[in-house]
């Protein structure tokens, strides 16, 4: 919402049942509840769970693959492609201690061009002054060329990682399907929830929603002295995503 700004502002819920709006406050500042189209029954589906890898396990030493996969993301939609981290959305949640260094090989499997459609909508807003994000899909965008054909080039950033310049994942230290990055990962930071994710320069937001995103956790025994849950079935680390679907294809 914009509050006094002036401007126009919207924000978009589900809500229970079938029902589904996108709020939406005009110039005026007259707030108004727009349905969305084929909203789909929330809470039907078990909650996916990633799986978990303790590089205290493997000695320290992972093996990640950037693979070419597909996701069914709810009941009632036939399963999308996807990019994914072990070919999975998420990618697995990596878990690691304090002070133990963390090798990693991601290693570029990916076959294909970007598994999403990309478009643009000709105009912030449609004839009725509705902003076009309240009508995801339908905006009467072309798609984009340019994304359709992107290959599987990837590079992975350790997101509120302290790492070394030459593991950080910067956008332009690309490698192609079929090539291997290691990266060393010092762990030198106390305890907290990361997240890894693909960063190719100018295209990260089309490469994250394909799917190469996941969780990274960090412990240290300052945490465990809290006595919080450690790990399922009571610690369940969460990753949101907001996502458009096209059931025409």
């Amino acid at each position: 919402m914009s509050g006094r700004s002036g401007r126009t502002g919207s924000g978009c819920s589900p809500t229970s049942g079938r029902s589904s709006f996108c709020l939406h406050e005009d110039r005026t500042g007259t707030v108004n509840a727009v349905p969305l189209t084929s909203p789909l029954t929330p809470f039907v589906d078990p909650l996916p769970l990633p799986r978990r890898v303790l590089a205290s396990e493997e000695a320290g030493h992972l093996t990640v693959r950037m693979r070419t996969g597909s996701h069914r993301f709810h009941r009632d939609l036939p399963e999308s492609p996807v990019w994914g981290y072990d070919g999975g959305v998420p990618g697995p949640t990596i878990e690691a201690e304090r002070h133990t260094p963390v090798r990693v090989e991601w290693i570029n499997e990916i076959e294909g061009t970007l598994p999403i459609a990309v478009t643009v909508a000709p105009s912030e807003t449609n004839d009725d002054g509705l902003p076009v994000q309240c009508m995801p899909g339908l905006s009467g965008g072309s798609r984009d060329p340019d994304a359709a054909s992107l290959p599987g080039f990837t590079v992975v950033h350790l997101h509120g990682g302290l790492t070394a310049a030459p593991y950080d994942g910067w956008a332009e230290n690309i490698f192609a399907p079929g090539q291997v990055a290691v990266a060393d990962y010092s762990m030198a930071q106390r305890a907290a929830l990361l997240w890894y994710h693909d960063h190719v320069m100018g295209v990260t937001r089309f490469t994250v929603y394909a799917g190469l995103a996941g969780l990274w956790i960090i412990r240290d025994e300052r945490e465990r002295a809290l006595g919080l849950p450690e790990g399922p079935p009571f610690e369940v680390p969460l990753l949101l995503q907001d996502r458009n679907f096209d059931e025409a294809e």
